[in-house]
Order: C-alpha cells, then structure tokens, then sequence
C-alpha cells in the first residue's frame, strides 16, 4: 500500500525538478521489477499448497489474489505515474520553446522597428548584411517552431 500510494503522488503537477522527479521514479520502477521473482515465487508456494489440498487452501487462495490485485494494480498505477511524468518533462520542454520563442521574436520586432536605413553606402551594406543574418536566423527559427508544433 505505501509503494502504491507513492504511484499516486501527483508531483507530476510541479515543474520543479520534473527531471530528477523521472530519474526517482525509474529507480522505483526497477525496484519492482526486482521484485517481481519474489511475487512469482510466492505465488507458486501457494499454488502447490493449494494442490497440495492444504488445509488452509481458501485462506491462501485469498490471499493469492489479493497479492495478485494489489501487484497488477501496483504495476498499472506505476505505468501511469511514468507516463504522466513524462508528458509533463514534454510539456515543461515545450512550453520553455515557446518563451524561448517569445522572447526572441520580441527582439526581432524591436530590431525591425529600427528606422536606421543607412546615411552612406557603408551603413547600409552593414544594415544589409544585418538583415541577411536575421533572416537566417529566422530560418532557424522556423525549423524550431515546427518543431514545437509536433
């Protein structure tokens, strides 16, 4: 009950730390993988007790699914932890490309409300080659927000 109550934790909700959070959860997870065996094992114990006409056949037939319930349920609950902290790295990730984004694209706009056409050839050759870059850098730009947009 305590590992599946950990399952249940919703620190998927905060941000903060959403990487250490998947890394905690992993290591977790493979503390129940680990034992797994031991479940099996159990299991198998009290199959052959039962087969074995044990006296106490239905206290352990009872038991037996009760471990099994609580194992599967364990295991979906953990699943679905895994998953939900995932979306949430995503969407943490998507959402600092999105400010990112923002971000740039406000200085760009300060950058093109410049008036500054250039007074002599040399400025503008120079304001020139400036816009030149920036449209490369728009490019970029446009790779990384298609990006965010699949």
């Amino acid at each position: 009950e305590e590992k599946q109550n950990i399952c249940l934790e919703q620190d998927y909700l905060d941000f903060t730390n959403l990487q250490g959070k998947l890394q905690k959860h992993e290591v977790f997870e493979n503390e129940l993988h680990a034992n797994h065996d031991r479940v099996e094992y159990l299991d198998g114990i009290g199959s052959k007790m039962i087969e074995n006409q044990h006296y106490a056949s239905n206290d352990i037939k009872s038991i037996q699914d009760k471990i099994s319930d609580s194992w599967s349920s364990l295991l979906e609950t953990c699943q679905q932890k895994k998953q939900k902290l995932e979306e949430a790295y995503n969407e943490m990730l998507y959402n600092r490309g999105v400010t990112d984004l923002e971000n740039w694209l406000a200085e760009i706009e300060v950058e093109l409300s410049n008036e500054d056409y250039g007074t002599d050839l040399a400025t503008v050759k120079s304001l020139s080659k400036s816009h030149s870059i920036l449209e490369n850098v728009m490019g970029t730009q446009r790779v990384k927000l298609n990006a965010l947009g699949t």
